[in-house]
């Protein structure tokens, strides 16, 4: 049996979000991968927003960004790493410890893998296969997706209390 709660209460820069899942499994003292996924989730859509709206305004809106589609689309992904790093950390990863710069930069290092992934992907589909753009960035939206959630959870974000037991499952 699943149930999902959500309350939201935010203020400014201070994620007060809750989604608690309750599956019935026996208690293993861990939070199961599902629970930070689904909440990698939800913050992973207000990052594709924030990231296509500023992507689409920048090469729709200037003939300079639309013919200089890849450096738009690095400028977009690398606007979104500061608010994708406060929320995945505070709210889906729920990491409170310190150490900000230490996260804050194998955050940005795994992210900088998931936009050569962007990347290569987009400069494919564009160049090699004829594709749209728009078309080509959702294609490899969860090809990004998944690099991200396993390098933030498994190396960026990475602490004792968020190693799942054998008995946890993803």
């Amino acid at each position: 049996m699943v149930g999902i709660s959500l309350t939201f209460d935010c203020e400014l820069l201070t994620p007060r979000c809750r989604i608690d899942i309750f599956i019935n499994e026996p208690y293993t003292g861990v939070r199961a991968p599902s629970h930070s996924f689904i909440r990698y989730c939800i913050v992973g859509v207000g990052n594709t927003l924030i990231d296509f709206t500023l992507y689409s305004t920048l090469t729709r809106g200037w003939i300079f960004w639309k013919e200089h589609y890849l450096i738009a689309n690095g400028i977009s992904f690398l606007v979104v790493v500061t608010w994708s790093f406060f929320w995945n950390k505070n709210w889906a990863f729920q990491q409170k410890s310190g150490g900000y710069a230490a996260q804050y930069l194998k955050f940005v290092m795994s992210t900088l893998g998931g936009i050569a992934i962007a990347q290569g992907i987009l400069y494919s589909g564009v160049e090699f296969l004829g594709l749209h753009d728009i078309i080509t960035k959702l294609i490899a939206g969860p090809f990004v997706m998944s690099w991200n959630f396993i390098m933030y959870r498994w190396w960026a974000f990475h602490y004792p209390g968020n190693v799942p037991s054998p008995t946890a499952t993803m």
